[in-house]
């Protein structure tokens, strides 16, 4: 029983570990989505709506 818990915590640790740069990643790739896709596309449509 001892080992399992002492498992468990390593798959905790490991979880936590790598749970860090994937919500980095999709936070990042959020935010350059987001600069080099949805604002030139608002920008142009800005652009298509003066003119």
């Amino acid at each position: 029983m001892r080992q399992y818990k002492n498992l468990e915590s390593v798959w905790g640790k490991i979880i936590v570990l790598a749970s860090f740069p994937i919500g980095f990643t999709l936070y990042l790739g959020d935010r350059l989505w987001f600069k080099y896709y949805y604002a030139p596309i608002k920008a142009k449509l800005v652009r298509e709506t003066i003119s």
